[in-house]
Parts: C-alpha cells; structure tokens; sequence
C-alpha cells in the first residue's frame, strides 16, 4: 500500500524524523483491528488518545458527530490489493454507512467525526488517506469524503466492488480549536437508490510547514555554533 508520505524534519547531522502515521478502521464491533491501530465500530464511541503505527500516543481525539447508520455493512472486500495493499483485512472487510433515502427506519445522509487535539496555529498541515468497499454489487457507490478546518478539501472514490483504490486529501490545516472535521456522503456520480456511502479506513499524518522545518534546523545549527 501506498502509505500516507510523512514530512522529513531536517537536521543539522543529516538525519531526519518522520510523524507518526494514525491508522483508523471503521466497522463492527465483532472485527476490529487488534495491534496499533484505533477503531471505531458501530456503536461509534469516541477514542481519547489515538495512537499511531508505532503505538505512540499522539494525544488527538476522534469523536462521532455526526452519526452513521446504527450498525454496519460487512460485506467489504476481504482483502486489500494495489494501492490498498497493507490495510489490515479487518479493516478492507468491513465499514460504517449511511445512505440519501430511508433504509430501516434511518435516513443518515452524512456521517462524520471530529478529530481534535490538533496543531492550531497553522504550522501543521495533515494528510488523510480513505478506502472504502462494497463487493458484490453492479451500480456506482462513490462516495464523498470532506474534511473542513481552517481550510476545507473533498476526494472521490467509488467503493462499488473495490479492492485497491483508495483516495487522498493533503494539506488541511486545523482550524482555531484545532480541529479538523470529515464528513462522508454520497458522490455526484453515485447510482444507487438508497445513495449508499461507505468508509472503512482512514490513515492520517501531520506534515510540518517547510518553514517550520527549516526554522527548526536554523535553531539546531545557532546551538551547534554557540557550544561551539
């Protein structure tokens, strides 16, 4: 899989740093993704300190607000492949809906989650990662995944029998409460009835500005030069 590129901070000794890279798989409460990664089954609970790949804390906070259907879609794909290679197959198999019409007693057109506890002084951007999946399906499922801080984005991707395209949002900046929020919807070219909307995955990252990169190693250099 094509993970999410983290940036590199520069180093005077030549090294570099990369940020931690927050895994999320959305779905059911019977499959979630055991090891570093976060999940957010269909009981949509909030997580409070979300760790990255590594099993680092990283502080920030994922909060359903607004809800998915009140369960989940199971029939994802079983694995991931192409670009989606590496998601864990819990993850690919699996996922939180909603859809335009009515479907059981509910109609969640959008469904959408908060993630706080963000750099907010515009320092910071972060680049998200979806996948999404429905197999055994002939219409087109796109889906329509937003995210809004200080500035907003939105990406494209047909889950309708896919098991190796994901979709990329990069460069959001979180807004003053530093925060950033994902909406989820149907696309413009999504064919079903219900206008069914899929997530399954979500991988996120900070990037440092390049400015702030290059500031942090003026600062290490100045050091080197005054013990110097």
């Amino acid at each position: 899989m094509n993970r999410i590129a983290t940036a590199l901070v520069l180093t005077t000794v030549g090294t570099a740093a990369t940020a931690g890279i927050i895994g999320v798989d959305f779905g059911d409460q019977s499959n979630i993704t055991p090891g570093n990664y976060n999940n957010i089954d269909h009981i949509q609970n909030p997580v409070f300190n979300l760790i990255d790949t590594d099993g680092n804390g990283t502080g920030y906070t994922l909060n359903v607000t607004d809800n998915f259907w009140p369960g989940s879609n199971q029939s994802g794909a079983p694995a991931g492949a192409g670009d989606a290679a590496g998601i864990p197959s819990q993850a690919t198999a699996d996922n939180l809906f909603g859809s335009l019409s009515a479907f059981g007693g509910f109609t969640e057109p959008t469904g959408g989650f908060t993630i706080g506890g963000l750099d907010a002084t515009g320092a910071t951007t972060y680049d998200f990662m979806f996948f999404g999946s429905r197999m055994g399906v002939s219409d087109n499922r796109e889906t329509m995944y937003t995210a809004t801080g200080a500035n907003s984005d939105f990406a494209l991707l047909d889950t309708a029998n896919n098991t190796s395209n994901v979709t990329r949002l990069t460069g959001i900046q979180a807004d003053a409460n530093g925060e950033i929020v994902i909406s989820v919807t149907a696309g413009p070219n999504n064919t079903n009835s219900f206008g069914f909307y899929y997530l399954g995955y979500m991988e996120f990252a900070a990037v440092p500005a390049p400015s702030t990169a290059f500031l942090l190693g003026l600062g290490s250099l100045g050091a080197m030069r005054r013990r110097r």
